[in-house]
């Protein structure tokens, strides 16, 4: 296990089975869809998933549960509604099945609980409104009068989403609120699904999961979120990631993929506060090779035109015998005001 935030922890909740017809129906599918070269015999080639077994795992902040402290954990009565704590379930590691489809192509390794996603989601749970809101008043986002703010959380390379359900569960009483969790793996998806839908109090389909390409067009719940914010207020739409930054080829992909946003947001013709919010980890290379990537990935984040941002409330947590993330935080307005 690794090091979470300080005043929260990590803990094993039990198992669930995936997938979970119960947790499903928020747009998405177990079923990978069918491409155009595939063919149609009739017969049932694409299966449904067998169930499985997955670890549940519990992301809380027990200190400020038994003080009662609101002030110390702003926002934090928006996810205690949704039950004590953060909900997802992930594998503790790859499964047999899963290391035998890498060899051939098949990448679940998003299915794993991966340290930059929980580190991430405890950040959120200590600290919703630094992290999630990037200063803005807990007050304005959650009050749901005209002029106030509103926010989307929309996450890249999801995985089992640990980040877009501390998200959701922070801000699912907030009006004009939503939170998108995006994957290219259709099993991601489909569990980040499950897991945003554990921590909501009831089925919302401002807070999903969707299937996203690096740079491609956005999908129609971000778009959606964005063509219908409130005329007046603020608008604040937050790209987050845990560990995307595997080699090279990814910080372009990434950079196309914020260029996206930037395009679909001065479409609009308002004007919105865009965030990007990434914590990356030195994974099986060495420490260096791993900084030269978060330097690559700065580098291009600025080249586009954002602008380092505060990182309050985003402290890396130490991790003995283990090497140190690094957070990069960004944000630029576009668009113009009414």
């Amino acid at each position: 296990m690794f090091a979470v935030a300080q005043d929260t922890r990590i803990e094993r909740a039990g198992d669930v089975t995936f997938p979970d017809p119960a947790l499903s129906p928020l747009g998405t599918t177990t079923t990978p869809p069918k491409s155009d070269d595939d063919d149609d015999d009739g017969d049932d080639d694409e299966a449904a998933m067998p169930p499985a077994r997955v670890p549940l795992w519990k992301l809380s902040r027990p200190a400020a549960e038994a003080s009662g402290n609101a002030a110390a954990a702003p926002l934090a009565a928006s996810w205690r509604r949704c039950g004590e704590g953060v909900l997802f379930a992930a594998y503790e590691s790859l499964t047999a099945s899963d290391a035998v489809a890498l060899l051939s192509g098949v990448d679940n390794t998003g299915l794993m609980l991966w340290r930059s996603g929980g580190v991430l989601a405890s950040m959120i749970v200590r600290e919703p409104r630094g992290v999630l809101l990037g200063g803005h008043s807990a007050h304005d986002a959650a009050d749901g009068a005209e002029g106030t703010t509103s926010v989307c959380v929309f996450e890249l390379g999801c995985g089992a989403a640990p980040v877009s359900c501390a998200a959701a569960a922070s801000l699912a009483k907030v009006p004009h609120a939503a939170v998108i969790a995006t994957d290219g793996n259709p099993e991601c998806v489909a569990l980040a699904a499950e897991n945003i839908r554990r921590n909501l109090p009831s089925a919302d389909d401002r807070f999903t999961a969707a299937i996203y390409s690096w740079g491609g067009e956005l999908p129609g719940a971000v778009l959606r979120w964005i063509s219908d914010c409130p005329p007046r207020g603020s608008r604040l739409l937050h790209v987050v990631a845990g560990d995307v930054v595997y080699n090279a080829d990814a910080v372009p992909l990434i950079a196309a993929a914020l260029a996206s946003v930037v395009r679909a947001a001065s479409a609009e013709g308002r004007s919105f506060e865009l965030w990007f919010t990434a914590l990356i980890y030195a994974r099986a290379w060495t420490v260096e090779a791993s900084a030269a990537l978060a330097d690559g990935l700065e580098a291009a984040v600025k080249a586009a035109g954002w602008r380092p941002a505060d990182k309050s409330g985003l402290a890396v947590p130490p991790d003995d015998g283990k090497a140190p993330g690094t957070v990069l935080r960004f944000q630029r307005v576009v668009g113009r005001s009414p």
